[in-house]
């Protein structure tokens, strides 16, 4: 998997379940539950995390900040 984070202006790569965030330098899991639904953890917030992908965009819960974010393509 190849993505970019252009808030932190770096590229996140690997294979599922293991990512690396350039940008912060930590890893990050993410699991494939089937429908469209991941969970995840990001090692550099220390927190789980929950993520549903529709088409082209994606709502993730992040339980460190208690807060949807939405992406989009």
């Amino acid at each position: 998997m190849n993505a970019y984070d252009y808030d932190n202006s770096c590229r996140i790569t690997g294979n599922l379940p293991g990512l690396y965030h350039y940008g912060v330098g930590k890893h990050l899991t993410v699991t494939a539950e089937g429908g469209g639904k991941f969970s995840g953890y990001d090692y550099d917030e220390g927190c789980l995390f929950n993520m549903t992908v529709s088409g082209t965009s994606a709502l993730i819960y992040d339980y460190g900040d208690g807060n949807y974010f939405r992406y989009s393509t």
